[in-house]
């Protein structure tokens, strides 16, 4: 037993382990870099290509500016009215000679464009004429005191003393017409604009005009909610002023996804070029306001003529938003084809100026309480076949 060795244990070794297959992790990498580069290409490509537009649609609005945003015009006037003792007109005659012709009528004439009335003569400050920027005071002789029986100019006095032979006005402006377009339209500016117009447009379609860029992407969420998730049977818009000039002056009217693009590019690019008060006052000398005969007739001016027979400035508070509700749907809000809905639609614009706090809810409520006014179609005062030739 002394001679026998002790056989040593054997321990089992494990195999070294394998390294892993590197084939899947690489294929990975590979992929993930391809994709990057693709992406890569893709930004630098879509970044070209905006850049180009961009250039594009540059140029393009620079070269409209330049040339003007509205189509050249041209403006067709009458014959200057000329006022003189024995003329057969009366007061009321005078004053709707006066409105037509843009005189604004306020308790005292104090500037040239104005005018006033008394009970038996109208005082008006000429804005042309050897008489221009004085006060003259146009007095009449009741009905049945002669010339034939009707009412007549007695005399013309210039303060304080001095009486006039004649007193001419400004020549009537008929009508703007624009190459072939059948279009009528009266250029105001927009300082000569009254408030309750402006604030009516701005509550009726877009209050936050002058806190967006040319785009309002609350507007834009907003219409889109309303859009998927409402039930009217129409879709609701969410264009800025600054797109429907654009789209009014610049583009067609077609309702494409391209369309729509440029039309928002184009209004961003518009707010860089000009201020918010030049661009509100292109829009409201601009906006199409529906048709009479076959004409179509733009801006608020012109609206106004047509609507209610009179000079803008002289527009109450109830016609006023009677004429802003008519810009979202000229023919449906129409108060010669639709009156209620054209009341409806002007108390809503009213309430929306109380909501905005652009006018006092007293204001209002006396505004929403007038009937609405017989419009009248003024076409035929503008001498339409004279017009037409």
């Amino acid at each position: 037993m002394s001679g026998a060795r002790a056989t040593p244990s054997r321990t089992r070794r494990r195999p070294a382990a394998r390294p892993r297959p590197r084939r899947r992790r690489s294929t990975r990498r590979t992929f993930g870099v391809r994709c990057g580069r693709v992406l890569l290409a893709l930004l630098l490509l879509g970044a070209a290509a905006a850049t180009l537009a961009y250039r594009t649609l540059s140029q393009q609005l620079d070269a409209r500016l330049a040339a003007g945003l509205t189509p050249p015009a041209a403006r067709v006037f009458g014959a200057p009215l000329e006022l003189l003792p024995g003329l057969g007109l009366d007061r009321t005659g005078l004053t709707a000679r006066l409105d037509e012709l843009g005189y604004a009528r306020r308790d005292q004439a104090r500037r040239a464009g104005e005018y006033a009335v008394e009970s038996d003569a109208v005082t008006l400050i000429p804005r042309e004429g050897p008489q221009q920027g004085r006060a003259a005071r146009v007095r009449f002789a009741p009905a049945g005191a002669g010339a034939a029986d009707g009412g007549h100019v007695t005399a013309i006095e210039i303060p304080p003393g001095r009486r006039a032979e004649r007193l001419a006005l400004d020549a009537p402006h008929l009508s703007t017409l624009h190459g072939r377009d059948r279009r009528r339209r009266r250029a105001v500016p927009l300082a000569e604009m009254p408030d309750d117009v402006v604030r009516a447009v701005l509550a009726a379609e877009d209050h936050r005009f002058f806190d967006h860029p040319g785009i309002d992407a609350v507007r834009i969420a907003g219409a889109a909610v309303t859009n998927l998730t409402g039930n009217r049977s129409y879709l609701v818009g969410a264009s800025t002023l600054t797109q429907q000039l654009i789209k009014n002056t610049l583009l067609s009217p077609e309702q494409t996804l391209r369309r729509k693009l440029r039309e928002q590019a184009l209004a961003l690019l518009l707010e860089r070029r000009l201020p918010k008060p030049r661009i509100l006052e292109l829009y409201l000398n601009e906006v199409y306001l529906g048709h009479r005969g076959s004409f179509a007739i733009h801006g608020v001016a012109q609206g106004t003529r047509a609507l209610f027979g009179k000079d803008l400035r002289n527009l109450t508070l109830g016609e006023a938003a009677t004429l802003a509700g008519l810009i979202r749907a000229p023919q449906t809000h129409s108060p010669h084809r639709h009156p209620e809905r054209a009341l409806e639609r002007r108390n809503g614009v009213l309430q929306a100026m109380v909501d905005l706090g652009l006018v006092t809810p007293d204001r209002a409520m006396v505004a929403a309480r007038e009937p609405l006014s017989a419009v009248i179609d003024a076409t035929d005062r503008e001498a339409p076949y004279l017009v037409d030739f």
